[in-house]
């Protein structure tokens, strides 16, 4: 990806990536391997709520247009935000979070669905 400088990327795309590294003259490219992006820009319509943008870099906005229990956990499990009664508009300020992925659980008594969003900044 031309720019991608960091010790990190995150494709936002689903495609094949390698890694180019130059060092001293010398160039070295890794295998290719293919990326599935999954959960990218995707709502809840069950709940009849949304969250924008995805990924996100600094504030992720939420909305809903009924009561919802919503919490955000990172992929190794740990609840990094939780809001029991959910209603309306929130912006939720990200941008202290690491980059990476993690994932938003939207639930009511009746039923759960949980979507991914990834924090890119």
């Amino acid at each position: 990806m031309d720019g991608a400088t960091e010790q990190y990327f995150i494709p936002a795309f689903n495609g094949f990536y390698a890694v180019n590294v130059t060092l001293n003259g010398c160039d070295v490219t890794s295998d290719c391997i293919e990326v599935i992006v999954f959960s990218v820009n995707e709502n809840v319509n069950e709940f009849n709520w949304t969250f924008y943008p995805n990924p996100v870099s600094e504030k992720l906005i939420l909305t809903s247009s009924s009561p919802v229990q919503i919490k955000v956990f990172s992929l190794d499990g740990k609840c990094l935000l939780s809001d029991s009664n959910f209603l309306s508009k929130r912006s939720i300020d990200l941008s202290n979070w690491n980059n990476g992925v993690y994932e938003v659980v939207v639930s009511t008594k009746e039923k759960s669905e949980s979507r991914t969003i990834m924090v890119n900044k």
